[in-house]
């Protein structure tokens, strides 16, 4: 008998059986908290952090009851025709350049700003061309993505003393004075409890005069807050906004839809004024995760947020 349990015990079918009955339970403890770990992570951002953000009061970039008003965007379309008159210049990116007039001076412009190397290179916007008239007439420029079969473009001027919220990789080019850089200013709010629990530390504003040639999937939109009726969008969608409006992040208001990644942790809030803010039709483009994103993606994508790219 203790030669035949010898012999049961040294058999690999029953070293085998053993082996799994010791770990199985293990084993299935840390699959489910695999499995469980993203719903805890969204549950603890939209049940906990989130409502401490939307509690905080509105913040302004550069509050000025006085800036210019910002004239109604033309809509959006597949191309953009623009004129670029003597003493401007237009900086695009090479996709989006579909065709000029000559005589014309092209020539390649590394980065949108040269202050902002990173941003610029992250955003995109770097090796572009820059088109300048020659001599006093205007030159004819349509602007349209090569690539995006989804991706419209549209063209807000920003006249002077305007500012604007901008992401730089929603950018397709900007007109500007010739000469001059690009007139762009950061503003931190590391001192502010909003900037940490959004991880929006970092603001890039565009100042006028300039025309910001701003790209979109499916269309791009500029409306203007109403007095007493505070606008809400997908926060994803938001591709600037002007510098003097009232700026709120509140939760999305449905846990479910969230949940499955159907939509944003956060809604942007706009109201005050005057100003204007501006989003593309649909959000979805450029996989926008945010910080609850998975995988490497949605962290690229919070550091970007981070840094107001």
């Amino acid at each position: 008998l203790a030669a035949q349990q010898q012999r049961a015990a040294e058999n690999p079918g029953s070293i085998l059986m053993r082996t799994i009955n010791d770990s199985l339970p293990i084993a299935l403890v840390v699959l489910a908290g695999i499995l469980l770990l993203p719903f805890f992570i969204r549950a603890f951002f939209y049940f906990v952090l989130a409502p401490l953000a939307s509690r905080l009061p509105p913040i302004r970039i550069l509050p000025n009851d006085r800036a210019p008003a910002i004239a109604p965007a033309t809509p959006s379309g597949v191309s953009a025709a623009i004129d670029i008159h003597s003493g401007e210049e237009l900086l695009v990116q090479p996709g989006y350049l579909q065709s000029s007039s000559r005589p014309a001076r092209k020539q390649t412009k590394w980065f949108l700003n040269p202050r902002l190397p990173f941003a610029s290179i992250a955003s995109g916007m770097f090796a572009l061309t820059r088109v300048r008239p020659e001599g006093d007439s205007a030159t004819h420029v349509v602007v349209s993505s090569l690539e995006d079969a989804l991706g419209e473009v549209g063209v807000i001027e920003l006249p002077q003393g305007t500012a604007m919220v901008v992401h730089p990789r929603s950018l397709a080019g900007i007109v500007k004075p010739a000469g001059r850089p690009v007139a762009i200013t950061r503003h931190w709010r590391l001192g502010s409890l909003h900037a940490w629990l959004t991880l929006q530390l970092r603001y890039l504003v565009f100042h006028g005069p300039c025309r910001l040639i701003l790209k979109g999937c499916r269309g791009v939109r500029a409306e203007e807050p109403r007095p007493g009726q505070p606008r809400l969008i997908n926060q994803a969608a938001t591709l600037g906004f002007s510098a003097n409006l009232d700026y709120q992040t509140v939760r999305c208001e449905t846990f479910v839809p969230y949940l499955r990644g159907r939509e944003e942790l956060f809604n942007d809030l706009f109201a005050g004024g005057p100003g204007r803010y501006v989003y593309e039709e649909m959000p979805s483009r450029g996989g926008r995760h945010g910080v609850s994103g998975r995988g490497l993606e949605g962290f690229t994508d919070a550091v970007l947020k981070a840094f107001g790219i």
